[in-house]
C-alpha cells in the first residue's frame, strides 16, 4: 500500500511537470510594483491567532481602506498623464479577487483557510462587494477613454455569474474577461496571467498599467509600464 502510494505521488508529479512543459511555462519574472503607502501596512506578526486578530483590526480600524484609497491616488497621479487617450489603444488590466471585488465575507467563515468547494460555491453566488476605491478609479479610467481587461484566477465555468456580480456592484465597461483555463489549474498565476497579457498586447495594445492584490498578478512576460499593488494581508499565491 505504501508502495502504491508513492508511486501514485510519483507518477502524479511527473504529469504535472509535463504538463507545465508543454505549456512552456514563462519564468516568473518578478515586476517592480507601485505598492500601498507603507505606513499603512500590516504590521508582521508571528502568532497564527495574532495574526488573525490583526488583520481583523487592520480592516475594523479603516487602515486596509486607507491603504487602498492611497495607492488609489498613486493611481490617477500617473495614469492622469496619459489622459486623453484619444485613438491610442491602451490598456488597463484588473484581477478580480480582492482587487475589485472583495473576499473578506468567505475568508472570515473559513477562518482564513482556503476550502476550494466552498470558496468557489460563495463566488457562485455573486454576493462578494466592491472595493469602494478601485470601482472609483474603475470609472476614472473608463471615463479617461482606456480600455479594460481583467485576467482572474476564477476559472471558466464561474465566468457568468462572476460577470453578473461585476455588473451588480458597478464594474460595467470591460473589453474582456479572462478566467483561468482548467489546464492550469495548479500552475503559478503568473503562467496564465503571461499567456493573456500577450494576447492582448497581440491586439495591439500597449499595456499601461496593472492592478493585483498578489506580486504574481503582475510577474512574468508581458508586463505594463505601471504595476499597481494592494493590500492583501489574507493570502498569497504564488
Amino acid at each position: 500500500m505504501v508502495n502504491q502510494k508513492k508511486n501514485f505521488y510519483v507518477s502524479l508529479l511527473i504529469t504535472h511537470a509535463a504538463l507545465a512543459a508543454s505549456l512552456e511555462t514563462p519564468p516568473c519574472a518578478p515586476a517592480r510594483h507601485i505598492t500601498n503607502c507603507s505606513t499603512l501596512t500590516l504590521e508582521k506578526v508571528d502568532n497564527l491567532a495574532t495574526m488573525k486578530n490583526a488583520i481583523k483590526n487592520y480592516r475594523a480600524s479603516g487602515a486596509w481602506r486607507k491603504s487602498n484609497e492611497c495607492l488609489v491616488k498613486k493611481a490617477k497621479k500617473v495614469l492622469s498623464t496619459y489622459i486623453p487617450v484619444g485613438d491610442k489603444k491602451l490598456a488597463v488590466i484588473f484581477d478580480i479577487d480582492d482587487t475589485l471585488l472583495s473576499t473578506w465575507d468567505i475568508n472570515i467563515i473559513n477562518d482564513f483557510g482556503y476550502i476550494r468547494d466552498v470558496n468557489h460555491a460563495w463566488e457562485m453566488e455573486g454576493k462578494a462587494p466592491a472595493i469602494e476605491p478601485m470601482l472609483d478609479l474603475f470609472n476614472f479610467l473608463k471615463t479617461g477613454g482606456f480600455t479594460l481587461f481583467a485576467i482572474t484566477g476564477r476559472e471558466e465555468y464561474q465566468r457568468a455569474a462572476t460577470i453578473k456580480n461585476l455588473y451588480k456592484v458597478g464594474f460595467r465597461g470591460w473589453k474582456e474577461l479572462f478566467f483561468k483555463p482548467a489546464e492550469y489549474v495548479g500552475l503559478p498565476a503568473c503562467v496564465y496571467k503571461s499567456k493573456f497579457r500577450g494576447q492582448i498586447a497581440a491586439q495591439g495594445y500597449t499595456i499601461i498599467a496593472s492592478f493585483g492584490d498578489q506580486f504574481s498578478d503582475a510577474s512574468g512576460t508581458n508586463q505594463a509600464i505601471h504595476n499597481f499593488k494592494l493590500s492583501n494581508p489574507m493570502y498569497l499565491v504564488p
